[in-house]
């Protein structure tokens, strides 16, 4: 058989297809192709319309994507979709760090900064509560392993919202030195 063509899916398999659309979209988002990341985001959105954990994960990479295309209005109404299926299930299993980021910094660019900020409070909150049944030793790996975990925090630093040092994760350099400037800072 031939091989598909690029972000070609295959028919009857909408969850597999989905989950690694969302992954693809992520990996994008990563290496800096916002717009190719929103596009596959979205592919991926479509495939998982039964599949809800997976959907809101695809929805996060998706804000994540429209943030980074400076369209945060339309950042705000994907992460909202996806923070209504996280309350409807309490949780997800992947993308839950980057969907509640994501959330957040839709709301702080679009103006919100009231509701941003809890969002964002509540973001670091989680994941201060996860970190701590993470053993000690393994906390700052578990914190910086992920972008959407590390800009949590700095979007935290930045709006000077304070998290306990117990579970922070330690970076002399701080992250201006990180090269991740915020586009959601308060300055």
């Amino acid at each position: 058989p031939e091989a598909p063509d690029e972000g070609e899916v295959r028919p009857g398999h909408p969850r597999l297809d989905g989950n690694l659309q969302a992954s693809l979209a992520e990996i994008l988002l990563v290496s800096g192709q916002a717009a190719q990341a929103e596009a596959t985001a979205q592919r991926a959105v479509d495939l998982l319309h039964a599949f809800a954990p997976t959907q809101a994960y695809a929805l996060a990479v998706q804000a994540a994507a429209l943030l980074q295309l400076g369209r945060a209005a339309d950042a705000l109404v994907v992460a909202g979709a996806g923070m209504a299926i996280l309350a409807r299930l309490g949780g997800i299993e992947e993308g839950e760090s980057l969907l509640r980021v994501a959330w957040a910094e839709a709301n702080l660019v679009a103006g919100n900064a009231a509701s941003g900020k809890a969002a964002l409070l509540q973001a670091a909150t989680r994941l201060e509560a996860r970190a701590r049944a993470v053993p000690r030793e393994l906390r700052i790996g578990f914190l910086s392993s992920s972008p959407a975990r590390r800009r949590t925090f700095e979007l935290a630093e930045a709006w000077e919202l304070t998290r306990p040092e117990s579970v922070a994760p330690v970076d002399a350099a701080g992250p201006a030195a990180r090269g991740n400037a915020g586009v959601a800072s308060k300055n």
